[in-house]
């Protein structure tokens, strides 16, 4: 939080030491003062005290990854790197990795939250992703299914608007480096002022005109590709994969826990990456509570395994006629750690992933902080 310290009695003596050269700006006290502690939203200690200043803040966001508190500190990066480790990018394989400082260790059997997130997502940008690839920050499709253009992790696009709100996001971090990732050919002022007026039309309406044509197509696909080159970028589209698609998983798992407690009371993670993938595809279970309520009820499931095979089952069924035996097999081949066939209203899917055996390596594994 705001006012945290490093590591030690007192944060503030440390920061000295390693920086004699120049003099904090903050309104220091003239006296070392041992700050009240007080628990912080992820179980970690964050000092509380308003008037102990502080000369290094951190904060455990959603993800886990550390984010910057005091406005006052101008080497926050590299203290970061040198005090307390970091989580970035791996360049060549894209996906979080920890630098520094060691993590709190999670009981054997178990994973954390931060682990689960990663290891969900490893899975189901298999499915969202062109390519088959996991983690593919430059995934990219164009207008096949109405959105006009869907990109990135999990597929953000136009159409639902969730694309503009993204690459807003990315703009603001750095509009500089987000303005050079468009080509001279991408008629990239249009998106920008599209972008600006949050107007989802108008960015379809650009997309959908740039690719018509050969020339506007590749310049419409290089641009994409140089955004997902970013790390910042893509660090936000991690994070907002995240922040986006966890609050339903955990709505989900509260209602289950109304109408089943003791068989979800601690949640395995093959559960986790299931529901985290609904959530992305189906948007959760919300609109079949009442069938699902019902089937425990009738059905009286002995496990975990068979509450989230009625639980998938049922909200299946609410999608289209169409996209029934997709929703099942994504669902249920993640539970099973294998592919998994299903024919409904004469569609028939099986739908592979190289990541099957994540669940079959940690399926079983308990996911701490649920």
């Amino acid at each position: 939080m705001a006012n945290s310290t490093l590591p030690g009695p007192h944060g503030a003596q440390h920061h000295h030491r390693r920086h004699r050269h120049r003099k904090h700006t903050a309104d220091v006290p003239p006296k070392p003062l041992a700050p009240p502690r007080t628990p912080g939203t992820q179980g970690h200690k964050d000092q509380g005290d308003p008037t102990f200043t502080s000369l290094l803040g951190w904060t455990p966001n959603l993800t886990g990854v550390r984010d910057w508190a005091d406005h006052t500190l101008k080497e926050a990066d590299t203290l970061w790197h040198w005090a307390l480790g970091s989580i970035g990018l791996d360049k060549a394989t894209g996906t979080p990795v920890a630098h520094g400082a060691a993590p709190v260790a999670t009981p054997a059997g178990q994973l954390s939250l931060d682990d689960a997130h990663l290891l969900a997502l490893k899975i189901t940008t298999v499915f969202e992703g062109s390519g088959a690839k996991s983690m593919n920050y430059k995934s990219l499709a164009g207008d096949f299914d109405g959105m006009a253009t869907s990109f990135g992790l999990v597929q953000w696009n136009f159409g639902m608007g969730t694309l503009g709100k993204l690459l807003n996001k990315m703009r603001t971090a750095d509009p500089a480096k987000f303005d050079g990732c468009f080509t001279a050919d991408a008629n990239y002022d249009v998106l920008k002022a599209a972008l600006a007026a949050n107007d989802k039309a108008a960015q379809s309406d650009w997309a959908r005109k740039l690719y018509a044509t050969p020339k506007g197509k590749t310049a419409w696909q290089t641009s994409f590709e140089n955004v997902g080159s970013v790390d910042t970028f893509n660090k936000i589209q991690f994070d907002r994969a995240i922040n986006d698609y966890n609050p339903t998983v955990e709505k989900d798992i509260k209602f289950l826990r109304t109408i089943a407690p003791s068989l979800i009371a601690k949640v395995e993670f093959r559960s986790y990456a299931a529901l985290f993938d609904c959530a992305i595809q189906q948007g959760g279970l919300h609109k079949a509570e009442a069938e699902i309520k019902a089937k425990v009820e009738s059905d009286k499931p002995k496990t975990q395994f068979d509450l989230m095979t009625i639980a998938f089952t049922e909200r299946a069924n609410k999608a289209s006629h169409a996209s029934v035996s997709d929703c099942l097999s994504r669902r249920m081949s993640i539970l099973n750690g294998k592919t998994m066939t299903f024919t409904a209203h004469g569609k028939t899917k099986h739908r592979e992933n190289s990541q099957y055996g994540i669940v079959l390596t940690e399926g079983s594994k308990i996911v701490a902080g649920l």
